[in-house]
C-alpha cells in the first residue's frame, strides 16, 4: 500500500473510500489525518478497464447515428430531415468528445499509478543507499 498525503481530499476512479479494511481493491481515503493509501496495481487496472470501455463506446458510437442521414434522405422535402442529420450529427460529436475525455482520464490515471509506484521505489533505494552509508560510518578505518 502506497501513502500519499493530499493538499485536497481525492476521490474518484480508483480511489474509494474502504469502511474498515486495509485491503481494499483501490486503496482509502481516511478521513482522520487526510491520507491516501492506494494500491497501483488495482488503479491501473481501473485505468486500463476505463481506457478499454471507451474504446468499447467508441466502436459503439460508430454505428449510433448512421440511420439519420438515410432517414432524411428517404423523406426528401420534410424540413426536418436537414435538422436529424445536425442534430446527429451534433449528439455523435458531444458523445465523441465525452469519450476521447474518458479514455484521456483512463491513461492519466495508470501514468499517475505508474509514477507513484517509481517514485516509491526511488526513495525506498534512496533510503537503502543512505541507511548502508550510515552503517559504515560505524565501522573502524580500514588501516594504513
Amino acid at each position: 500500500m502506497h501513502r500519499l498525503r493530499p493538499t485536497t481530499e481525492l476521490m474518484g476512479a480508483g480511489f474509494r473510500a474502504a469502511a474498515a479494511s486495509d485491503d481494499s481493491k483501490y486503496g482509502r481515503l481516511e478521513m482522520t489525518d487526510r491520507r491516501i493509501d492506494i494500491n497501483p496495481s488495482g488503479v491501473k487496472n481501473a485505468g486500463a478497464i476505463i481506457e478499454n470501455e471507451a474504446g468499447e463506446a467508441r466502436t459503439g458510437l460508430i454505428a449510433l447515428f448512421d440511420s439519420a442521414q438515410p432517414a432524411a434522405d428517404g423523406n426528401d422535402g420534410f424540413a426536418t430531415g436537414p435538422a436529424l442529420v445536425a442534430f446527429a450529427n451534433s449528439m455523435r460529436s458531444e458523445l465523441d468528445s465525452t469519450i476521447n475525455e474518458l479514455q484521456s482520464t483512463g491513461q492519466r490515471i495508470v501514468s499517475a499509478a505508474n509514477r507513484i509506484e517509481s517514485t516509491d521505489d526511488a526513495t525506498a533505494e534512496g533510503i537503502s543507499r543512505i541507511a548502508t552509508s550510515l552503517n559504515g560510518l560505524g565501522n573502524q578505518p580500514l588501516p594504513g
